[in-house]
C-alpha cells in the first residue's frame, strides 16, 4: 500500500511525537494510507535528526574557530605592537 509521496507531506519531530501518541490511542481509527506516512516519517526522522545535528555541530565549529582566529590575530597584535 506504499506510494511515493512528497517527502514534505512527512511528519517530523514534536508533530511525528503527536501524531503517533495520537496514532496508539485510535488505532481502529487510522486508514492504510496514514499508517504509510506515520511508517515513512519514522524511517525519515531517523535520517533527517542525524543530519540537522551534524549540521549544528558544523555551525559551532566554525564559529568557535572565528573566534579562536579573531583572538589569536589579537593577541599577535599586541605582542607586536608591544616591542
Amino acid at each position: 500500500m506504499q506510494q511515493s509521496r512528497p517527502d514534505s507531506l512527512l511528519l517530523l519531530e514534536n508533530i511525528l511525537a503527536e501524531a503517533e501518541a495520537w496514532a496508539t490511542a485510535h488505532t481502529d481509527q487510522l486508514t492504510g494510507t496514514e499508517l504509510d506516512v506515520l511508517e515513512s516519517s519514522r524511517r525519515a526522522s531517523f535520517i533527517v535528526v542525524p543530519e540537522r545535528c551534524i549540521e549544528r555541530l558544523i555551525r559551532t565549529l566554525a564559529i568557535v574557530s572565528i573566534f579562536t582566529i579573531i583572538i589569536l590575530l589579537v593577541t599577535l597584535y599586541w605582542r607586536l605592537a608591544g616591542r
